[in-house]
């Protein structure tokens, strides 16, 4: 397989080839970002159950998921505090400030925790950092009657 590659890439041209390392090193980071045990869930979802890592290897996985969950998700806290605060009967003009302040510290937290991930030591978030939720969601905290257990 090796050969086939070497094959490949010596059939390119200079800037053919820049592309084709960059990409197999992205590659190779990615298979090495993905978490070896396999697990259906991510460890960054297990936060909500109240999930502890032991080994280095889970704490810079967690870390590493934490930070890509809130640089790519931190945005989010946008929409969701004032959805929040609309649900609950509060301030909306608070929770859209909130949900400003928010968006940015996450995203730029989530920035920070991905660059610092091989320091298990998770840099914290206000309010645990983004939380990736589902429109079925909002709508099931806005509507408590309809899930009600009869």
């Amino acid at each position: 397989m090796v050969s086939c590659l070497q094959n490949f890439a010596g059939n390119l041209n200079p800037q053919a080839m820049m592309k084709f390392k960059k990409m197999a090193v992205f590659i190779l980071f990615l298979s090495l970002a993905v978490p070896a045990q396999g697990n259906a869930q991510s460890s960054a979802d297990k936060q909500d159950e109240e999930y502890v890592p032991t080994t280095y290897f889970e704490k810079i996985t967690y870390k590493f998921e934490f930070g890509l969950k809130n640089l790519l998700g931190g945005w989010t806290e946008i929409y969701y505090r004032p959805a929040d605060a609309r649900a609950d009967g509060k301030n909306l003009i608070a929770a859209a400030g909130t949900g400003i302040a928010y968006a940015a510290i996450d995203t730029v937290g989530g920035l920070a925790n991905l660059i610092t991930f091989p320091v298990p030591q998770r840099i914290p978030l206000p309010g645990g950092g983004a939380q990736i939720r589902t429109a079925f969601d909002d709508f099931k905290k806005a509507n408590p009657e309809l899930y009600e257990e009869k």
